[in-house]
């Protein structure tokens, strides 16, 4: 045998007695095998750090503005509640294209073509989310029937008793207790609480016996209580003097000023008459002042310039001698004579002239135009210029009027279901309080579920880039995402309890929502949840306004 074969026999034989002396790999385990069908190691997937990065400013910013919608739906000012569903829509789009960046980065290698293609999808992504989120509440206004619009402007008023403190703690059966109206639970509770007491009877039956007092208290607080009301009628008697003097006595003496210059203007009309006379012919007008007969032009043309004349708006008979000064300017003084009056009349809408200060308030047309300003009905006792004590106005005008508001605002909440319905006296108040409705409900849940689908997303992130580890499949992944979120959900919604959600009569309308429990069940989560987010939201709007204060200085 050759060197060569017996040098490959030794290192043979070598080789078997090495792997029959070594202990042989033991199997993988479970984990392992989960990890090597679902994982892979990828610790420098490109755009990792920058995804990161803008994940975590984003949940920086959603964390701030979600404590910032809390307060501003749990307050009755509709205008700052439609400025924050605008920035939620736009947020949620944002949140939305940042599940796209992972497919940009996979798909390009150069930094100049993947900046310029994030901007442009994200803004795609974030004007197509914007649009799509308004236009689906705009197509659930619309198709929503006549009994839900109507059960939508009950709950408005529950809402509004809730956000400006008019229902008490003796109210619904002690629900709305200090603690719970303090409570970060009930901030979110008011945001929604439209929605949960349409979809419930109880709620609703509940909402409609103490109507009558939180109407009245909505009412009295917008108006700033009877001191404010009582300042309100003050002033007002200040304008209707105000009016007499500048507005209805200058009017007056206005119309004798211009009375006065009557006569001057007829003057002035003769000569202009004389004027157009003289310039169609030289021989007429003027020239004929002297002539005996009486007339300023021949007599076949006479009749054509009685018509010129009545076309001046005076009313001259066919016997009318065209050089008769006297009747000319007696009708023309009575044409403006009778513009002016009309004027006045007018002006004065119909009072006669000369009345003083007590029969121009007592008038008919200035008492009309005072309640009015004042939003007092027509039943009400003659409004006085008199000067009177807050509790005499209190007695003579407040008590009434207040009590004629509630009771007219109340019809509305006792009109026919459908009357909110297509083509209904009251189409448009419905749908605006269903859009109240469930516009704020979109706003808060998708903004605590964007939330805690960032916060998983941001936890995968730091994995990968301390472990190396990702998901193989983003399609697993968005499932690990949405499973975690409905689990966090569940034991939320299961473990947590604070002493609103814990009430019998929230535990009655949450139990017997109507035709949609699912979204009842998802509100009641959120509830629940706000109660331990909001402090962490807190602490992040707090952060974020310092900055803004510090960088606006």
């Amino acid at each position: 045998m050759s060197e060569v074969s017996i040098e490959a026999l030794r290192r043979n034989l070598a080789a078997k007695i090495k792997q029959a002396t070594q202990t042989p790999n033991p199997p993988p385990t479970r984990w392992q095998r989960l990890r090597q069908r679902f994982l892979t190691r990828d610790p420098k997937a490109r755009g990792l750090r920058v995804l990161t990065v803008v994940t975590l400013l984003y949940l920086y910013i959603e964390f701030s503005f979600s404590a910032w919608l809390l307060d501003v739906m749990s307050e009755n000012a509709s205008n700052r509640v439609d400025t924050a569903e605008a920035w939620g829509r736009l947020i949620s789009g944002f949140a939305v294209a940042l599940l796209v960046w992972p497919v940009i980065f996979a798909r390009t290698r150069r930094w100049r073509i993947t900046v310029p293609l994030l901007i442009v999808v994200s803004l795609a992504i974030i004007t197509a989310v914007y649009q799509g989120e308004r236009k689906l509440i705009d197509s659930l206004v619309d198709s929503s029937t006549a009994e839900s619009r109507a059960a939508a402007v009950t709950g408005a008023l529950l809402r509004q008793g809730l956000a400006t403190g008019t229902v008490s703690a003796s109210m619904l059966d002690g629900l709305w207790a200090d603690e719970n109206a303090q409570s970060v639970a009930g901030k979110a509770f008011v945001g929604v609480v439209s929605y949960m007491a349409a979809q419930s009877d109880a709620a609703r039956r509940q909402t409609m016996a103490i109507a009558p007092e939180v109407v009245r208290a909505v009412i009295e607080q917008n108006v700033g209580g009877r001191d404010a009301e009582y300042q309100r009628f003050v002033d007002s008697q200040e304008d209707i003097r105000g009016r007499h003097k500048y507005f209805y006595e200058r009017g007056i003496q206005n119309h004798q000023k211009e009375l006065a210059r009557i006569p001057a203007r007829a003057e002035r009309d003769w000569e202009h008459y004389l004027d157009r006379l003289d310039a169609k012919n030289r021989k007429w007008g003027r020239a004929r002042l002297r002539d005996r007969s009486g007339e300023l032009v021949p007599g076949f043309v006479a009749p054509r310039v009685r018509d010129e004349v009545r076309k001046m708006g005076l009313d001259v008979p066919d016997s009318w001698r065209t050089g008769d000064k006297a009747y000319f300017v007696r009708l023309a003084q009575q044409k403006y004579r009778k513009q002016m009056d009309e004027a006045l009349q007018r002006e004065l809408e119909g009072m006669p002239p000369n009345l003083g200060l007590e029969a121009f308030a007592a008038h008919p047309v200035v008492q009309k135009k005072w309640r009015i300003s004042l939003g007092y009905p027509d039943k009400v006792a003659r409004l006085t210029l008199a000067v009177i004590s807050a509790d005499e106005f209190n007695k003579r005008y407040y008590q009434p009027v207040l009590a004629g508001r509630t009771m007219d605002r109340l019809q509305d909440y006792r009109s026919q279901a459908r009357d909110y319905g297509a083509g209904g006296k009251r189409e448009a108040e419905g749908k605006k309080a269903y859009e109240a409705m469930i516009a704020p409900v979109f706003a808060l849940t998708l903004s605590l579920l964007g939330a805690l689908v960032h916060i998983g997303k941001t936890g995968l992130l730091l994995a990968q880039l301390a472990s190396g580890w990702r998901f193989r499949s983003p399609l697993v992944k968005a499932g690990a995402l949405l499973a975690a979120v409905l689990l966090v959900c569940l034991l939320a919604r299961a473990a947590i309890s604070t002493p609103l959600t814990s009430h019998p009569t929230y535990q009655a309308w949450t139990q017997a929502a109507g035709g949609q429990p699912v979204l009842t069940a998802v509100l009641d989560t959120m509830i629940k949840m706000q109660s331990l987010a909001y402090p962490v939201f807190d602490v992040a709007r707090q952060g974020l306004e310092f900055v803004a204060g510090k960088a606006s200085r």
